[in-house]
């Protein structure tokens, strides 16, 4: 007796055969959808007829594209020739169905027999929305110069293939969102009537927007594009949105963005172009990595550009006539160089902790509000002159490894520059005018520090300034009572030109040499140190100076002008002395004086003798040698001088004559041993 199968095994194998068999068949039908396009028939006929159910502008549409031709209703006839879709009405006989565009892109039979051209139409017009959403593109897709009355959804599309909308008017959204293209997307000269969405898409080669024209919100927040996004050529857009994108290069040269362009975060692996007389509304560049170079030569940005910690790897330009509002570049990183020569900022202009790796010219720029260089570094040389005009300069504590050249500018308000670290040299003057301060305290110049040739009409503070080179002041101009504070500053080399203001204070400020040594004149210093309130220490730096160089009796007149300016000014007690060190021994520089006064001392002596009788009266003749040895207190001409008994009035006289040969000897000693001095 055989043993009798269960159903259930039987159900099985039959499932697992239907299984089988199903995946069979499938397999190739798959295979033939997706099987590559088809060469272009060498006959020029469509091997593929068309569904009698379409109408004649369908039928005329595939029997050109399955040929491997253009449907171009333009040149066909009874189409109405020659249309623009932007500016003329497009006739009822152009009208196409999605339905009919999805069938022969999609359907099997029809999709397998496109060629390699795939599908181009030119001058259609869509009544419907062109809805083909999540479909799989293995053909180029052109709708050039049509009309799409209810716009578009192309959203999850994927494409190998390009494609394109050029020259075509669109009325309504126009959805691509998440779509997914291997090559090209291009909206060439388009009219778009609505927004554009390409969120989250990604583009492998090309996406063109040149010269296209959109009412709505151009959005490609997260977009991708392999190489180059074109969105220049006077195009037209109202508001873009940019953020975090990664785009091969971007071109926005010549356009208008009436609304905010948003790029925050954007990356660029190239250049960003938005030169070309390019016109902005407000632009975010927050935190943009551009690869290369950033371009905003000639273009006018009016309201606020924002480029807050961007990284541009090579040069950021924005120069050759630019107009901006408001510029921020707080924290950002220049890899090259920064150019705004010949630009204007009818605003503040923010560089605050900004690096630029090579120069930053401004040569000839205008910035009506604060240029704000606080803790900038810049790797070459920051040029701002020739006739650039600056409202107000923050130059706190800058880094400029090169120089620093203002010549020929105009700064109308304050010029701040404490702890600014100049490495080579700052050409402050040179034509240069300066309507307000200038601090420079406790800068450092590794080179020189010219201030010639310049207009100061106010006070120019350089308090602990370090100035390893020359301090030049040649030709320049202090108006309107205008100082200059070298206080506890130091300098390599000065003048005493006529250059120097009426008022200015040195105290503590030292320096290694006169630039005009050889020529030095005694009144010309005397004339510079009337021009400073009086302290002690500028005389002995100059002193110094020149006795370094030589000079040992010119400087002694200095420090005997010193001490005679101090006792000018001194008042009380302090007068009282001083009178007495400058006429009893120079100060301690002219110890003659005090041989002058024991001269004369001794011959009054004399003549008191003379005048009493004292002469014969003690058995002794008493006169020069007498009053010598009593007024030098360490020497002793004859020891029988010491008994000799004077009247009371000769005698009195004596006492006083003792005394001041004391204080002459202490004047004399006290000059010599350089106390007094």
């Amino acid at each position: 007796m055989q043993p009798s199968v269960p159903v259930e095994g039987v159900l099985f194998v039959l499932r697992r055969s239907a299984l089988w068999l199903f995946i069979a068949l499938a397999v190739p039908i798959a295979a033939r959808a997706d099987s590559p396009p088809q060469p272009v028939p060498a006959d020029g006929t469509c091997a593929v007829a068309a569904d009698p159910a379409w109408t004649k502008q369908e039928q005329f549409v595939w029997l050109r594209v399955c040929a491997g031709k253009e449907a171009d209703f333009n040149k066909a006839p009874d189409y109405g020739g020659n249309l623009d879709p932007k500016s003329a009405t497009l006739p009822d006989s152009r009208i196409l169905r999605p339905s009919f565009l999805e069938t022969i892109l999609l359907a099997g039979k029809y999709r397998s027999a496109l060629t390699r051209l795939g599908v181009h139409i030119v001058g259609a017009r869509f009544t419907d929305p062109v809805d083909l959403r999540n479909a799989d593109f293995s053909h180029d897709l052109w709708l050039n110069g049509g009309v799409l009355e209810k716009g578009a959804n192309l959203e999850s599309v994927r494409s190998s293939r390009r494609i394109a909308f050029d020259d075509s008017k669109i009325v309504g959204a126009f959805d691509a969102s998440r779509m997914r293209t291997e090559q090209d997307f291009s909206m060439h000269q388009a009219v778009l009537v609505g927004n554009l969405s390409l969120v989250r898409a990604y583009v492998g080669n090309e996406l063109d927007l040149s010269g296209t024209t959109v009412s709505g919100v151009v959005d490609m927040n997260t977009i991708d594009v392999g190489r180059t996004l074109y969105m220049g050529n006077k195009a037209h857009f109202n508001a873009i949105n940019l953020v975090v994108a990664h785009i091969g290069q971007l071109d926005l040269g010549g356009s208008t963005v009436t609304g905010y362009l948003n790029m925050d975060g954007i990356r660029v692996d190239q250049y960003l172009f938005m030169r070309n007389k390019a016109q902005f509304a407000a632009i975010g560049l927050l935190a943009a990595r551009i690869g290369s170079g950033l371009q905003l030569s000639s273009s006018t940005v009016a309201g606020l550009l924002n480029m807050n910690g961007i990284q541009v790897d090579l040069d950021l330009e924005m120069r050759d006539k630019a107009a901006f509002k408001n510029v921020n570049l707080i924290a950002a990183h220049i890899g090259g160089s920064l150019y705004l020569n010949s630009s204007t900022i009818d605003g503040e202009l923010n560089l605050n902790r900004t690096s630029i790796g090579s120069q930053a010219n401004l040569v000839g720029a205008t910035v009506t509000g604060l240029l704000n260089l606080n803790s900038v570094r810049i790797g070459q040389n920051l040029h701002m002159e020739e006739k650039s005009h600056f409202a107000e300069i923050n130059l706190v504590g800058g880094h400029i490894s090169g120089q620093i050249n203002l010549g020929g500018s105009t700064v109308s308000g304050k010029l701040d520059g404490n702890y600014l670290n100049v490495d080579q040299t700052a050409f402050i003057g040179g034509g240069s005018t300066f309507d307000a301060e200038i601090t420079l305290a406790s800068a450092k110049f590794g080179q020189d520090l010219y201030l010639s040739g310049g207009n100061f009409n106010k006070n120019v503070n350089l308090t602990n300034t370090q100035i390893a080179g020359v301090l030049g002041l040649q030709t320049a101009r202090w108006l309107h009572g205008a100082t200059l504070d070298l206080n506890h500053s130091s300098a390599g080399v000065i003048d005493l030109s006529d250059s120097w203001p009426d008022n200015i204070f040195l105290n503590g400020f030292t320096y290694r040499n006169l630039s005009n040594m050889t020529k030095y004149n005694g009144e010309q210093a005397a004339t510079w140190f009337g021009k400073q309130t009086y302290a002690p220490q500028p005389y002995e730096q100059l002193a110094t100076v020149l006795q370094a160089n030589g000079l040992i009796d010119e400087a002694t007149d200095i420090r005997f002008a010193g001490r005679d300016r101090e006792y000018h000014t001194a008042t009380g007690l302090r007068r009282a002395w001083l009178f007495l060190l400058k006429y009893s021994i120079g100060f301690g520089y002219d110890l003659q004086y005090a041989f002058v006064w024991a001269a004369c001392f001794v011959l009054l002596g004399w003549a008191v003798l003379y005048a009493t009788g004292q002469r014969t009266k003690h058995g002794a003749t008493l006169g020069l040698v007498y009053s010598f040895d009593m007024l030098l207190p360490l020497v002793q001409l004859d020891k029988s001088h010491d008994e000799v008994a004077l009247d009371p009035w000769p005698r009195r006289y004596f006492y006083v004559h003792k005394i001041v040969g004391v204080l002459l000897a202490t004047f004399i000693a006290a000059g010599i041993s350089g106390l007094t001095k």
